[in-house]
């Protein structure tokens, strides 16, 4: 779908429609009198934050009078909501047979982020989502691993710490880490999440993570994709009705000293005064820079669910080469250097990867980029040269504006 400006008027009867939804308040009349253009500009951003079958829901009320003017939006948003419900309910079944085929063996195994936020939203199969993540030990990848091709799940990626099965509309993304990335703030999250197995407890006969360790998880992982491509107004709202659902049994100070032990006190302020500011909930506001709030605002609602609407890898790696400026002005040319050095040598955490002992005995990390490139330029060809097309013609100084804004918010 190509990316568009969306008027802020559209933009904001969108948030009071997911807001609505959040507070489960029927919406019997609009604040903003329904037109074609802007049923165009909410099916528009319903796709791009992957939260068409929500508008569908609440619109359900007014549906025939919707369709009977605009049959071709109202149409596409229905069928949004029936994909939505049918894939959810495939994939509960496949969580539950994983769930029960790992516990028939001993084997713990922790579902967490949308497939166990999904349960707390007011219409569970309005919360969509392409895969389901899960959490086994280290130990177990092996066991885990026969136990999933057994219940006829085929496997596409067997390397690091995330293993990748498919089977029919279930896709399962297992990982023994969490966490697999770092941001630009000096923290080894990897290390950080590394003891999640040990941070759960049981709630509904199902191991999940304990609620604060969570969602500290919850802030890194919006932190995450915020510092890469964008992160959309989905993840958002998970953490708002994440909140919601455990009200009071919520620990706050435990939850901020999680948020300041893993540096990710300052973003998770920014964060939650965007919350507030859609939704009308947080637990606690701390004043900040309107103009730098307007400016992620932006970033987050043109970008869509994973900021793929505006933004590709390439945006990446040219924020990346404003990263620790030399002496002096760095010139244009320099930073080209710097943004191809960046994508052709990553550091030892990335190219674990391609070869798990390269974090221990960096001395394999040439070993490790020839393997990359190998994989680059014979596996995934089209892939590698889209992201080096786009790397240099991206604007340069969107991306300088937008590492300046990821810097003020601790990114």
């Amino acid at each position: 779908m190509e990316s568009r400006q969306v008027p802020q008027k559209s933009i904001q009867t969108f948030f009071s429609i997911l807001k609505d939804y959040i507070n489960q308040q029927e919406m019997d009349t609009f604040a903003t009198p329904m037109t074609e253009e802007l049923l165009d500009d909410l099916c528009y951003l319903g796709a791009i934050h992957s939260v068409a079958p929500v508008l569908y829901y609440m619109f359900r009320k007014r549906e025939k009078e919707l369709v009977d003017l605009w049959p071709e939006q109202m149409n596409w948003l229905r069928q949004q909501y029936i994909f939505a419900v049918t894939r959810s309910i495939n994939q509960e079944i496949g969580k539950k047979e994983i769930q029960e085929a790992f516990r028939s063996q001993g084997i713990p195994v922790i579902f967490f982020k949308g497939i166990q936020i999904r349960s707390y939203y007011p219409v569970p199969e309005t919360r969509t989502m392409g895969d389901l993540d899960c959490l086994i030990r280290e130990e177990d990848r092996s066991r885990a691993h026969e136990i999933m091709t057994d219940l006829g799940y085929s496997c596409s990626a067997d390397q690091g710490n995330v293993w990748v099965y498919s089977k029919g509309m279930v896709v399962i993304e297992m990982h023994s880490r969490i966490a697999g990335n770092n941001i630009s703030n000096g923290v080894d999250y990897m290390q950080f999440f590394s003891d999640a197995m040990n941070r759960t407890i049981e709630e509904d006969e199902e191991l999940c993570l304990k609620k604060e360790y969570h969602f500290c998880f919850l802030i890194y992982h919006i932190a995450k994709h915020l510092s890469s491509t964008g992160a959309g107004v989905r993840m958002f709202m998970d953490l708002v009705i994440f909140l919601k659902h455990y009200g009071m049994a919520f620990d706050k100070e435990e939850e901020e000293r999680l948020l300041k032990e893993a540096s990710l006190d300052k973003v998770a302020v920014t964060i939650g005064n965007l919350c507030n500011r859609w939704f009308g909930f947080w637990w606690g506001i701390e004043e900040m820079p309107e103009e730098v709030l307007n400016e992620l605002e932006e970033y987050v609602v043109a970008g869509g669910t994973f900021g793929f609407a505006t933004h590709n890898i390439g945006d990446v790696y040219r924020r990346k080469s404003y990263e620790k400026p030399g002496t002096g002005r760095d010139t244009e040319q320099k930073r080209t250097i710097k943004m191809f050095w960046h994508y052709l040598f990553p550091g030892k955490e990335y190219m674990s990867m391609f070869i798990p002992g390269v974090k221990k005995q960096t001395w394999l990390l040439p070993a490790a980029w020839v393997k990359r490139g190998w994989i680059g330029l014979f596996r995934r060809r089209q892939h590698t040269f889209s992201t080096i097309r786009s790397m240099t013609k991206n604007d340069g100084n969107r991306s300088y504006r937008e590492y300046q804004m990821l810097k003020k918010i601790g990114l």
